[in-house]
């Protein structure tokens, strides 16, 4: 006989490779934008093209149900500007910043929903209000730290963090 927690899917490195194939087809179908995975060595340099001061923007999507956990993005305030315009149908320079902040939260939301549902589809999951940051910037060593997308040639950084082992 198996223990609940055996029948736990883990967040591992299939779970974060799905997450971003739900990302790059929401970057895709809902922001009309080119979504590709990439590899460490461009990515961290797309990372070091951002301007320096260049503010960053991260959302989390907290998620409840079978399993429970975190998931994430990070991308420069540009890029968010950029996608942001695309989703609303808005000139970028009529947004203001809590509309982008607004976007990057249901971007976050939107990328979590899409993954649960094709992944887990037969689970129900409680997902929690997006909480988005501002400021945020990758650490170090961005290419090692999670999930890799360009999308329209911008860095965007996904994670999925597991809430039950999470400090």
């Amino acid at each position: 006989m198996s223990s609940p927690t055996s029948l736990q899917p883990q967040l591992d490195a299939d779970a974060l490779t799905a997450f971003c194939a739900a990302a790059a087809q929401v970057a895709e179908d809902s922001l009309f934008a080119f979504a590709e995975p990439c590899e460490a060595g461009p990515f961290a340099d797309s990372v070091a093209a951002v301007a320096d001061g260049e503010p960053w923007l991260a959302a989390s999507v907290a998620f409840r149900g079978p399993f429970h956990g975190r998931a994430a993005l990070m991308l420069p305030h540009a890029a968010a500007v950029e996608l942001c315009a695309a989703f609303c149908g808005a000139d970028a320079a009529d947004l203001d910043e809590s509309q982008i902040a607004d976007f990057v939260g249901e971007f976050a939301n939107m990328m979590c929903g899409l993954w649960l549902t094709r992944d887990h589809g037969h689970e129900r999951f409680d997902l929690d209000a997006p909480r988005v940051v501002a400021g945020a910037r990758p650490g170090p060593d961005p290419a090692s730290s999670g999930g890799r997308l360009l999308v329209n040639d911008q860095p965007v950084l996904l994670s999925l963090h597991d809430l039950e082992h999470e400090a």
